[in-house]
């Protein structure tokens, strides 16, 4: 289950479009301008509370690939309760004009494959990395 907190007088529950579907739908809590070749940031007005096991990823809607904008694929931690928000950057040659109350992003909901135990974080051994092929 993923539970979810509107923390913004303006925030809006992401939907589903279809049962199946793997993203629920985000809404921008602001109105903003992400300029031609340029970055912005958008509120979404919302934290998640994810079960242990579970992690979460905000990724591009395909409406707004196809104009050529691209949301940072931000991972949401099982441990983070802040706010969200999108950081978008526009590829395009027009700027994009966002309305508070737009979808801006999906959020994927995602199970941490492991069994029990997190793997252990150690330095590889050696000058060349893995293995003898000077590949890393």
């Amino acid at each position: 289950m993923l539970e979810i907190r509107l923390v913004h007088k303006d925030a809006k529950m992401p939907t589903r479009a279809y049962y199946g579907d793997a993203g629920v739908d985000a809404y921008s809590i602001v109105d903003l301008v992400v300029p031609a070749k340029g970055f912005g940031e958008a509120g979404l007005g919302i934290a998640l509370n994810l079960e242990p096991g579970y992690w979460a990823q905000i990724q591009t809607r395909s409406s707004f690939g196809k104009k050529g904008v691209q949301v940072h694929a931000g991972v949401i931690d099982q441990g983070y309760k802040g706010e969200l928000s999108v950081f978008l950057f526009n590829h395009s040659d027009n700027d994009l004009v966002i309305k508070k109350g737009d979808k801006i992003a999906q959020i994927i909901l995602h199970r941490l494959q492991y069994d029990g135990v997190l793997p252990e974080i150690n330095e590889a051994r050696g000058a060349r990395g893995y293995g003898s092929s000077n590949s890393v």
